[in-house]
């Protein structure tokens, strides 16, 4: 087994290219589509402006060109929970 030690004082924001599908209400799945493929599944990410975190449920599917789509839900302790649009 091998460890290494890293500082990173770099965190990649990846931009969305489209306004999410889904508002995740009731723990249903969010469409949301981003302007490269970065997240893979299983992965978990923060929204910056809303500080709301996703579970990514699937890879990212290539649509075109800079358009990568991903099945995500929202991470929360309850299913009242609602995507925060602004943030997008």
């Amino acid at each position: 087994m091998y460890e290494w030690d890293l500082e990173v004082n770099y965190i990649k924001r990846v931009e969305f290219a489209d306004v999410p599908v889904g508002d995740g209400a009731g723990g249903t799945e969010i469409t949301m589509a981003f302007r490269e493929k970065y997240y893979g599944k299983f992965d978990t990410f923060k929204i910056e402006k809303t500080g709301q975190h996703c579970f990514c449920l699937t890879n990212p599917v290539r649509k075109s060109d800079g358009y990568w789509e991903q099945t995500v839900r929202l991470v929360s302790t309850n299913y009242d929970t609602y995507l925060d649009f602004s943030g997008c």
